[in-house]
């Protein structure tokens, strides 16, 4: 149990030493370079499935990939466009409300996309905006569009072929050659010829004469398609035929826009010259190097695989297949779209149960592979599958120090090196023979090669002899090793976090606790170490953690190789990372940065992550230059000098601004409402290959001072931006870091708000106006209120000496004068005491109408139009050269008490000073009963007065002047007098409504 506690422990990796023997023969190198690379299985794509899960749309029947990237699909209900990351149901402009279910899509280089429905209408849209291209009188149902290079539209319908000269169509028939009943297909092809099918063969259109020429003759329905090579297909079901070419022409390929322009419903041809075709039978056939394949000008897709199960695509009926311009091929079928996607890294299929591999070299620069479970050692090759070799079972592979491969076999290592095989026997196990027992791993340091297992431990064969643990001078709880660069030398990963340098029995010991549990030890031109917690680079013997944006990044790493061009590669937990060698060197001058790097992860073939469980080294570089990562799903390559690449730069463009619930199309100017200081901007960049890849980098001119970094976010959120005029900019780079040619920009109009207009600052003053006029206003109701109660307590005391009046004096009188009455009933009739008796009674009376007069004035005031019109005319009548005038505007209302007293009294005074005073002609008197007020002029004709003699008067208490102020100050009424000598004298007498009418406000306090 100790010598297994030892041995798994001591994990010593084989593949270290590939750098060593890298240059040990130059045949190597010829026969790596002799490898031919194997054609891609379907095994090395990504397949991905879009359903409406996913929000895709059903029935997807054709595809079409516009200048903008920008996939498009026609469904039987509806046109789709997609991104790369949403499906959008696109709504059909004006100019389209006739077009029926889209049967063709077809784009055009310029940006047009060109539709044909069912019933034969054919569409070009443009800019957002759609044309009717239909040929007059259609009736049948277009089957393929074709562009010819002189910018002419080809069609081939259900009835003949037609062509568009962007004016009008013209029908080609029988009588020029051409197919005599329905056109199956119409291809333009990269030669500028026109190609056409049907049932009676195959056409060339032939410029010179006009008409098409009988050129193949064919009876089965297919389409016609391109291969890269130049060739020119006919595809039908089962089989590929060539179409016969000029001899003359030069071989060319077709144009790069050629497979993303339209979907294809028999097969397509890929950049690579891969074969996707859907005619045999359900679901999807593939073929690689199709072209190589062909027999006699014929392509048979007996040898091709298929997919042919429910779980291998999102529908096996598939109704269309598409490449676009970044290399993806879509399926379209029933149930969605199908993605297949060329993995970055290729896959080596090993059998074995637990995926747990070592891998080493030959001399003749074969790469091998050791499976411990399967026992079975693997020669890989590229150009075909991997060879066993079952000459006795075989858990682990390495290479010695002269670069010789050592198979752990049964008993022994087995060294074959240069066409030669030897055996060293293991040491003996407890039995005292040679152990059987697996080995963990081999490791030549030069000096001593090492071995460990669980049987027998840690042991060392040093000058021809087998020695055990005891006579090395190691650490205890040795986890990972690796080759230290000189002979004799080790970095040691110890259980406790020590970094260990063994230099011949000398120990020195790092700190590297660092990066948690030891995945893997890394030598180099730096020493690096690797663990469950990250990677730490030694600087200045120390460790410095290195970071990342993600950190899992590099966490798990256990492999670590250097390219020829200094990049550095890593295998880790979430697969392959690249570090470019500037971006690596800038990390070890200043780790605490964020560590730059490229991913190739899960997305791009990866299967799973780095292995860990054997504790061996998981890169092995051939000498071939290919890097062999080993995972916990199995075996990947790829070249680092020839890593896949999108070269394609991503199109961004901004798609809307966006206030609160509020969306506007940002094409051109956006000018967004007042009161929008918030909002954002969406933008797009249609990728296909990885649209979460795709960074974005924006900027709004005159808020933001640089770029803002917005990562795979779409969207850029902006909050409390002051009105103005502001230039929006956006910019994208794809995954592979290329930038996009240009970047996108609108111009955000930010209307003021209302608080931010120049007119809100006049209109805050008015309303500081206001407010003090509402403080005005308040302070006059507040003394109106005291007005109000002031008038109350005099009403209350007219009142009371009304009810006095009527209660006492009169009711005594009335009392006294029926006793009267009854005296002078008892008096002879005709008496002289009884004729004075009643004529007393008389005058009594009217004493008592005039105590009842005066009780009532006492409660209601007097009427004031009566009590003026009969003191003007008693005036007038004793001042004959001085007319009298009454005006009363407005129906005569009732007035409080009190005020119709005092206001009485007041122009009563200012009518007898115009008639005694003035010496005027005409004497004025308005009574106004408005609205908000009650107005009392009195004007004469007279010699008037100045100013200051006015307030001299009223100073000295002339003419009544003062006795006037003081009414009017009692009732809260305003006094005006104006007069100029010569041009008379006007008095006006103004009393608010509140304190003027019983019904206003004051009135209901006093009531």
């Amino acid at each position: 149990m100790k010598a297994y506690s030892l041995a798994r422990q001591f994990l010593l990796p084989a593949m270290v030493y590939s750098a060593i023997f890298a240059a040990t023969s130059a045949a190597m190198f010829a026969a790596a370079s002799a490898h031919a690379a194997a054609p891609i299985a379907l095994r090395d794509y990504t397949r991905t499935t879009w359903t409406a899960r996913d929000g895709a749309p059903t029935e997807v029947q054709q595809m079409a990939q516009t200048s903008d990237g920008m996939l498009w699909l026609s469904t039987s209900t509806a046109l789709y466009r997609f991104d790369g990351v949403v499906f959008h149901a696109f709504t059909m402009p004006p100019g389209a409300e006739e077009m029926k279910a889209i049967v063709e899509l077809r784009a055009r280089p310029n940006g047009e996309l060109w539709m044909a429905d069912e019933v034969g209408g054919l569409y070009m849209m443009r800019a957002g905006r759609v044309y009717d291209r239909s040929p007059p009188g259609h009736a049948a149902t277009v089957q393929a569009i074709a562009f010819d290079p002189d910018g002419s539209v080809w069609a081939a319908m259900t009835s003949s072929l037609h062509r568009f000269d962007g004016r009008t169509w013209r029908r080609y028939d029988a009588f020029e050659g051409g197919p005599k009943d329905q056109a199956w297909s119409v291809l333009a092809d990269q030669y500028g010829q026109i190609w056409t099918n049907n049932s009676k063969g195959l056409f060339l259109l032939d410029r010179a004469s006009g008409t098409f020429r009988h050129i193949l003759a064919a009876t089965t329905e297919g389409s016609l398609i391109t291969s890269p090579d130049g060739k020119l297909w006919l595809a039908g079901k089962n089989d590929l035929v060539a179409v016969p070419m000029p001899p003359q022409q030069v071989p060319l390929p077709p144009p790069e826009y050629a497979n993303r322009a339209s979907s294809r419903s028999q097969a397509q041809f890929d950049r690579d010259g891969n074969l996707w075709s859907l005619q045999c039978g359900p679901g999807l056939c593939y073929l690689p190097r199709a072209a190589e394949h062909a027999v006699r000008g014929k392509i048979d897709l007996k040898g091709a695989e298929h997919l042919s199960q429910p779980w291998q695509l999102s529908s096996l009926a598939v109704n269309s297949v598409l490449e676009d311009r970044e290399g993806n091929v879509w399926l379209a079928t029933q149930n969605g779209l199908d993605r297949f996607r060329g993995n970055k890294v290729l896959a080596m299929p090993i059998p074995g149960e637990r995926g747990v591999f070592s891998m080493a070299s030959d001399t003749e620069g074969n790469v091998w592979v050791a499976e411990p479970a399967a026992s079975v050692a693997w020669r890989l090759r590229l150009d075909g599958p991997a060879v066993a070799d079952r000459s006795e079972p075989f858990q682990l592979v390495a290479n010695d120090r002269d670069g010789a491969l050592l198979l752990a076999g049964r008993g022994a290592l087995v060294r074959r090196y240069r066409g030669k095989e030897t055996r060293l026997p293991l040491p003996p196990g407890r039995d005292g023979k040679p152990s059987r027992a697996p080995l963990y791993g081999i490791l030549d340091d030069g000096k001593v090669l090492w071995i460990a297992s669980a049987d027998i431990g840690l042991m060392g064969y040093v000058d021809g002899k087998w020695k055990t643990r005891d006579a090395f001078h190691f650490p205890p709880k040795v986890f990972v090793s690796a080759y230290g660069g000189r002979p004799g030398t080790l970095w040691l990963g110890c259980g406790d976090g020590s970094v260990v340098y063994y230099d011949e029995g000398k120990l020195t010991t790092y700190d590297g606790t660092a990066v948690g549990m030891f995945t893997a030890v890394l030598p180099g031109p730096e020493m690096v170490v690797a663990g469950i917690k990250g990677l730490a680079v030694m600087r200045d013997g120390r460790f410095h953690l290195l970071h990342a944006d993600v950190p899992e990044v590099l966490r798990g790493v256990s492999g670590l190789a250097v390219a020829p061009n200094g990049d550095r590669w890593l295998n880790g937990s979430r697969g392959i990372v690249q570090v470019r060698a500037a971006d690596w060197r800038a990390a070890l001058t200043h780790p605490e940065r964020p560590l730059r790097y490229r991913l190739i992860g899960a997305q791009d073939g990866y299967p799973g992550n780095a292995m860990v469980t054997n504790r061996l080294h998981s890169i092995f570089t051939s000498p071939d230059g290919q890097m062999w990562f080993m995972a916990s799903g199995g075996i990947v390559r790829l070249d680092p000098a020839a890593v896949p690449r999108n070269a394609v730069p991503p199109e961004v463009r901004v798609a809307t601004v966006t206030v609160g619930n509020s969306t506007y199309p940002a094409e051109g100017a956006v000018r967004l409402p007042p009161g929008s200081p918030n909002f954002q901007v969406s933008f797009v960049a249609p990728s296909l290959v990885r649209a979460d890849g795709v960074r974005f980098q924006y900027r709004l001119a005159g808020v933001d001072a640089d770029w803002q970094d917005g990562g795979s976010r779409r969207t850029a959120r902006y909050t409390n931006v002051p009105p103005g005029s502001y230039r929006f900019a956006v910019r994208a780079i794809n995954e592979d870091a290329v930038a996009g040619a240009a970047q996108a920009d609108t111009l955000i109009d930010v209307a003021p708000a209302l608080a931010q207009t120049w007119w809100f600052r006049a209109a805050i003053a008015l309303l500081l106006a206001g407010a003090l006029y509402a403080l005005y206003r308040y302070r006059l109701h507040r003394a109106l209120a005291r007005t109000a109660e002031k008038l109350h307590v005099r009403m209350a005391e007219r009142e009371r000496i009304a009810r006095t009046l009527h209660d006492t004096f009169l009711q005594s009188v009335q009392a006294v004068m029926l006793r009267v009455q009854a005296m002078a009933m008892e008096l002879p009739a005709g008496s002289a005491a009884r004729r004075k008796l009643e004529t007393i009674l008389d005058q009594v009376d009217r004493t008592l109408d005039e105590g009842r007069d005066q009780v009532h004035e006492l409660r209601s005031g007097p009427d004031i139009v009566q009590a003026v019109r009969m003191a003007g005319e008693a005036l007038q009548a004793a001042h004959a050269t001085t007319r009298f005038t009454l005006v009363v505007a407005n129906e005569q209302r009732k007035l409080q008490a009190q005020t119709g007293e005092e206001a009485t009294e007041i122009c009563l005074e200012a009518i007898r000073n115009a008639y005694h005073h003035a010496g005027g002609t005409q004497v004025q008197v308005r009574i106004a009963f408005g609205e908000t007020s009650l107005c009392i002029y009195v004007a004469d004709n007279g010699r008037g007065m100045t100013e200051p003699g006015i307030r001299e008067r009223v100073e000295e208490g002339h003419w009544g002047m003062l006795g006037m102020r003081e009414r009017a100050a009692r009732i809260g009424a305003s006094l005006a007098i104006s007069s100029k000598p010569g041009a008379g004298t006007t008095v006006e007498l103004t009393v608010p409504r509140r304190l003027a009418y019983p019904d206003s406000e004051v009135g209901n306090l006093l009531s």
